[in-house]
């Protein structure tokens, strides 16, 4: 399929499950996409591939590997940078150097609260997915 018919199908808010695409990941990706950009699919779960976490980032230039996602608690995003050095320099050590996979990492500085996506105030886009089939 061309790729200026994807980017004019992304535009209209639609997402393309291409065949060459690997299977699996589905809930990861769905998952991702709502944390790193806000996108909530409608429809077509099924079709999502981790492949398109790259592909949604780059057409909306915007980079993954951030230091903090959208949705990521406020209580984490102002500490001061010393604070942050000591609380990431902490979760490393308990984590790899000690081996404990027990629980999910969180700042000990944070508010105990529930993480999920849209958890702040963004502007949530709806997506939708198509097999190339239909779209």
């Amino acid at each position: 399929m061309d790729n200026r018919y994807i980017d004019y199908l992304f535009n209209r808010h639609i997402l393309v499950s291409l065949p060459e695409y690997t299977e699996g990941h589905v809930f990861e990706t769905v998952y991702s996409l709502a944390k790193l950009f806000a996108v909530r699919i409608t429809e077509g779960k099924e079709l999502a591939r981790k492949e398109m976490i790259s592909y949604v980032a780059k057409r909306l230039g915007q980079k993954v590997p951030q230091a903090f996602y959208r949705g990521f608690p406020d209580s984490v995003r102002k500490l001061s940078s010393d604070q942050l050095f000591f609380d990431q320099a902490l979760h490393y050590f308990r984590t790899y150097y000690l081996g404990d996979f027990s629980a999910p990492g969180r700042s000990v500085y944070e508010e105990m609260t529930e993480r999920e996506p849209f958890g702040e105030n963004v502007k949530i886009t709806d997506f939708r997915i198509l097999s190339e089939e239909d779209a």
